[in-house]
């Protein structure tokens, strides 16, 4: 497959593994695994409990992520600048390694953060029970 094409899965509970891709992906699984690396693309993730890994090489187009109550971590170039965006449930979890500052409104958290300056790309981030983990990549 071609590195800048688009992708488009819809799966139930596979083990997906995508290197180097640069063109968009769509992704939705109900309790499979994914695991994405080098990616340069815009992504739209959601799992109803599954398990994603992304590792952005750069961080160019706007993202989202969403999971019911899977696990799902981020990677991006520590010094990429975007939005953070999201709701997180009353039993969702965020753990970021870049600073941001979130607010509460009922049970829900809602976040709004702009990370280096805060002028790149978005990212979207929903979750109702599970864990959403940001990391830095060096």
């Amino acid at each position: 497959m071609p590195a800048t094409a688009k992708l488009d899965i819809d799966d139930h509970k596979s083990k997906i593994e995508i290197r180097n891709l640069s063109g968009d992906l769509t992704l939705s699984t109900h309790k499979g695994h994914a695991k994405i690396d080098g990616f340069k693309g815009g992504a739209r993730i959601e799992t109803h409990k599954g398990d994603i890994r992304v590792k952005f090489a750069s961080l160019a187009r706007p993202s989202s992520f969403e999971t019911h109550k899977g696990e799902i971590e981020i990677f991006v170039p520590a010094s990429s600048s975007f939005r953070l965006d999201g709701e997180l449930g009353e039993d969702a979890r965020l753990d970021s390694e870049f600073a941001m500052i979130t607010h509460s409104f009922g049970d829900d958290e809602q976040i709004q953060a702009k990370v280096n300056g805060g002028d790149g790309p978005r990212i979207w981030i929903e979750t109702h029970k599970g864990t959403i983990r940001l990391r830095e990549s060096h």
